[in-house]
């Protein structure tokens, strides 16, 4: 059996002010804790594929 992939089940739009409001806190909030230090930052750069774990820049973000 494959993978499940997980799917939206309710549409949702950022006209609505307090979706927005919720989001732009949660944003903040991640990018917060991205920033806390050095390591954090890396680690963040590193889970999301940025960057390799010898800290170069993977195939996607290099020229």
């Amino acid at each position: 059996m494959g993978k499940a992939r997980s799917t939206m089940t309710s549409r949702f739009s950022l006209d609505d002010p307090d979706l927005l409001r919720k989001f732009k806190k949660a944003a903040k909030e991640a990018g917060l804790r991205s920033l806390k230090s050095k390591r954090a930052a890396r680690a963040t750069l590193l889970k999301e594929g940025f960057i390799t774990k010898s800290g170069r820049l993977t195939k996607n973000y290099s020229r």
